[in-house]
């Protein structure tokens, strides 16, 4: 951790006089100041009191405003941490620093807000502070942050001038505002971002600059809107009241036989009149009759988006921009533009059709762009992040200051068949709460600490991780904690214990690890040498070169760095590169007798509180 050098006085500007009263009288203070971590800028809370590092779980590292306003030198700014009814919603990357002009979708939220506003320390955001409560769901989407507790907010009193100068109760507000953003309406999330969003967005807003009249731009967002709606006039109707395109003429009878000008608009969009692309062209995927099963399924590859892996081997479908990705080349995508075909003409495509397509979109993707494709765990920026193996895109959010869950992470996520779903974490448990884990474990105290080491380790990438190995005679319980480990942070298969057997050759380790964040080998006796030397280089980071199948001399380069978990009575032939990285238990036969269903019940039942405190450690490592 580096501190950017600061002389006494150099702390930012603070309009104290226009902190609401409600604020300053809270015992939730910190001070705050900008420090480099893992090549990033991050603000980083200290106590008034104490000059040490302030915990969002921790009320007795926070103070009052008095304290921070005298302890303030050497420091950047005032914080508060949020809490007991206090709701911030920041708003970022939404206001310009040296005009003030404020982008108009930003500025309709917080005017919904109604509560207490003020310009972020870079003057490039907003921080919206109310009274009330979050819904349960996503914290983090896009520009937008939504927190109510584990998070601190920085301070400047640089009131918005159009904003309440009290923070006011807005518990509805805040929900609406929730669903607006988090579970918004799929159709305008396609078609937001999409590759003609950025021209599509501008209507949306309200802006028909481009157009020779407002009829025309209404024209074209309704034909965008019914590209992405399959044609469907309800949801174009609903979707364009939303805009900043409606007025009161939408409502108004403009025909002979009664039909509005919204009526009439939407039926010329549905018949191809706006044509942005052809709404019942190809592209589209609301195909003509004469249309060819092959151009049917080529119109839905129009709504992704494809990419490679930076191996060149791993294609990916992502849908707009969700991060959850699919194989090009794998069952999932076939049966994806199957269920679609499916779906729209009641009958299934040729097969010949669906392999010539899917070849084609294996090459798009080739051709497309390089993102980085991650498996549960990835870094981004200084944070971490969890995929929750959802079928939506949460993942939880890592950072110094705490975590979350977020909706949108700023990184991709493999769809892999083993996947398995984690709880999401308690939001009330803290690190205290993995003394659960002592009695799920058969560990004696001093194993314990290190199997929560291991734990903790496994959820930080880009790093080398240690080998859990796991000894003890039979019925010592060596497979029930392996699985259970494995559950606890990259639940796989159909109950999250998945693991595998010794493998017979290379490739069939770095198939797994292709399709798990933790490689879980089970009742291991003897590991051959070249065993022993690749997972020593899977642990800290490893490729390898091969024949790519069905091919005389394709290569294909699989990389991968795993935590490892290896069990067994007895291991024979572990090479010393391997125990130089190996974290050992030793397990004994418990004494009491305990039904492995009644221990799996005690697991999923502690695992939200485990995982939560998993979370705090691996916030503070």
């Amino acid at each position: 951790m580096e501190a950017r050098p600061k002389t006494k006085e150099q702390h930012r500007p603070l309009c104290s006089e226009s902190i609401p009263a409600e604020l300053r009288n809270r015992r939730a203070w910190v001070l705050w100041r900008e420090e480099r971590r893992n090549g990033r800028l991050t603000k980083v809370p200290y106590s008034p009191a104490t000059g040490r590092r302030a915990k969002s779980n921790d009320p007795d590292t926070w103070g009052t405003f008095q304290e921070v306003l005298a302890n303030r030198d050497g420091f950047d700014g005032l914080g508060i941490m949020l809490g007991n009814g206090l709701v911030g919603v920041d708003f970022d990357h939404c206001r310009d620093p040296k005009t003030g002009a404020m982008d108009k979708e930003a500025e309709r939220r917080i005017r919904a807000l109604d509560s207490y506003s003020e310009v972020s320390p870079s003057g490039t955001g907003v921080h919206v502070l109310c009274d009330g409560k979050l819904p349960p769901g996503g914290r983090k989407c896009g520009d937008i942050e939504m927190y109510e507790w584990r998070r601190f907010f920085t301070v400047t009193g640089n009131r918005l001038p159009s904003a309440p100068s009290q923070v006011e109760r807005r518990t509805e507000a805040l929900a609406a505002l929730h669903a607006e953003v988090f579970e918004g309406d799929p159709t305008l999330k396609r078609m937001l971002n999409s590759r003609k969003g950025d021209r599509i967005q501008a209507l949306w807003e309200g802006d028909g600059s481009g157009y020779s009249s407002h009829s025309e731009a209404d024209l074209a967002l309704c034909s965008h809107i019914a590209r992405f709606a399959h044609g469907k006039a309800e949801i174009v109707d609903r979707l364009f009241r939303q805009s900043g395109l409606m007025r009161p003429k939408w409502d108004e009878a403009h025909s002979g036989d009664g039909r509005t000008y919204g009526q009439m608009t939407i039926a010329k969009a549905l018949t191809g009149g706006g044509r942005p692309s052809g709404i019942l062209g190809k592209v589209a995927g609301l195909l003509t009759d004469e249309s060819t099963i092959a151009e049917r399924l080529m119109g839905y590859l129009a709504r992704a988006e494809l990419v490679h892996s930076h191996d060149g081997t791993s294609f990916e479908l992502v849908s707009g921009r969700r991060p959850m990705t699919i194989g090009l080349r794998g069952s999932q995508f076939r049966s994806w533009l199957l269920g679609l075909y499916t779906q729209d003409f009641g009958k299934p495509p040729r097969p010949t059709d669906l392999s010539s397509v899917c070849e084609v979109a294996h090459a798009r993707g080739l051709a497309g762009a390089q993102r980085n494709v991650h498996i549960r765990v990835a870094e981004h920026a200084g944070s971490i992040y969890l995929d929750l193996g959802e079928p939506g895109t949460a993942a939880i959010e890592i950072t110094p200051e705490g975590w979350g869950i977020t909706e949108g992470p700023p990184v991709l996520f493999r769809t892999a068949q083993a996947l398995g779903r984690l709880p999401r974490p308690s939001e009330s448990a803290t690190v205290g709460k993995l003394d659960r884990l002592q009695g799920l474990l058969n560990l004696a105290p001093k194993d314990l600490y290190l199997a929560v080491c291991w734990l903790v380790g496994a959820l930080q990438p880009g790093r080398p991780y240690p080998v859990l190995l796991v000894t003890g005679p039979a019925g010592s319980g060596k497979s029930t904690l392996t699985r259970l480990m494995r559950s606890l942070i990259d639940p796989a298969g159909q109950d999250g214990t998945l693991t595998a057997g010794p493998p017979k050759e290379a490739r069939d380790l770095f198939a797994a690890v292709n399709s798990t964040h933790v490689l879980a080998i089970d009742n291991l006796s003897f590991v051959p040498t070249w065993l022993s030397d690749l997972l020593s280089s899977i642990a800290t980071g490893s490729g390898q070169m091969t024949r790519r199948l069905y091919t005389d001399s394709e290569v294909a380069l699989v990389e991968a760095r795993r935590p490892v978990i290896l069990n067994g009575i007895s291991i024979l032939g572990l090479g010393k590169d391997l125990m130089d990285r190996a974290i050992v238990l030793s397990l004994n036969r418990p004494r009491t007798a305990e039904t492995e269903q009644t221990l799996w019940n005690e697991a999923r039942e502690a695992a939200p509180d485990i995982l939560a405190g998993l979370c705090d450690a691996a916030s503070c490592a």
